[in-house]
């Protein structure tokens, strides 16, 4: 983040800012976004403006459950977005919650977005195949696609494209070239899987 701020004599003060981690919250975006509107309007102080702002930093994140359960229910509803039955529904509110407590434990790790999404794939289509192998599901293709609809890049690839457009190249491509790298480790996750599992079917 390059942020540069000028003072009452048009003297530029500039700070870099490297993020290492990054997340989604849009809790915090409408909290922050109701301070920068107390700003503009000039009815907040500095010092104001400064504690809040900390409080929100200090705002704990989601925990475990609430999670599990949105996994859960948007996996379900991609399933019957993508027209498949109701035990591909309930099939799905099982993967989507696994597929969320498994990048949970890895996310402890700290072991980049590549492998964790590489690890993503692999777990949607594993998962899949498994809830087919048994019986309980009836399109695995469905069940894998709509698992891995949880970690599809759709506001990255669409802030990229905002940016280009608005001529912030370094961001955009930045944020475009996320977008296919993310793509790429969701698909060579998947594709491990299904080398596996015809290994497997092979075997049997």
């Amino acid at each position: 983040i390059m942020l540069t701020i000028y003072d009452e004599e048009e003297k530029p003060y500039t700070v870099m800012k490297r993020i290492h981690h990054r997340d989604t919250n849009l809790a915090k975006v409408d909290a922050v976004n109701r301070v920068s509107r107390n700003v503009a309007k000039g009815g907040q102080s500095l010092e104001a403006t400064h504690r809040a702002l900390q409080e929100i930093e200090k705002t704990p994140p989601l925990g475990l459950g609430p999670l599990l359960l949105a996994s859960s229910l948007a996996c379900g509803a991609f399933t019957l977005l993508f027209v498949g039955e109701v035990t591909d529904c309930l099939c799905g509110l099982c993967t989507g919650a696994a597929l969320r407590l498994v990048l949970y434990g890895i996310s402890k790790l700290d072991l980049g977005f590549f492998f964790v999404n590489l690890t993503g794939g692999a777990v949607s289509a594993l998962a899949s195949w498994l809830f087919f192998k048994v019986g309980l599901a009836s399109d695995w293709n469905i069940l894998t696609i709509a698992t891995l609809m949880l970690l599809v890049p759709g506001l990255l690839f669409t802030n990229a494209f905002r940016d280009i457009v608005a001529g912030d190249l370094v961001s955009g491509i930045s944020r475009a070239f996320e977008t296919f790298a993310i793509a790429v480790a969701l698909a060579c996750g998947a594709a491990i899987s299904y080398a596996v599992i015809l290994v497997l079917q092979g075997v049997v």
